[in-house]
Parts: structure tokens; sequence; C-alpha cells
């Protein structure tokens, strides 16, 4: 299965308009990394399980992707 990664831009979610995209494995790779690196205490700290499934079910996605690529 191929990742992609896409750089947005826009004054909003909404009116953002896509700039670039990738299907290059090693940039995948890279922008999953970083990702991993990024703190995100929500998944960690909140009392809703469904929050914290989400946040610990991203970075699991992001490792394998992060995996596939090497």
């Amino acid at each position: 299965m191929t990742s992609y990664v896409v750089l947005y831009r826009g004054a909003s979610l909404g009116d953002a308009k896509v700039v670039a995209v990738s299907a290059n494995p090693q940039i995948v790779a890279q922008v999953a990394g970083e990702m991993l690196r990024e703190s995100h205490p929500t998944a960690a700290v909140t009392d809703d399980p469904v929050l914290r499934a989400i946040g610990q079910g991203r970075r699991r996605a992001l490792r394998l992707v992060t995996g596939a690529t090497q």
C-alpha cells in the first residue's frame, strides 16, 4: 500500500489548497518520523477513552509507516 504526504496552505483549514503531494518513501518516512517526535499530550493525559485510543492508534500507524519504508 502506498503512503502519501500532502502540503496544504490557506488562511483556514476550509480555505486551504493543495501545494504539493509526494509518495516518495523517504519523504513519507521523514514526515512520519517528525510527527512521532512531536508531543501530543492529549492522548496521554485525557480521561476520554475515545480520544486516548485515537492518539495511541495514530502513533502506532505512524510507526508502521516509518518502518514500512526502511
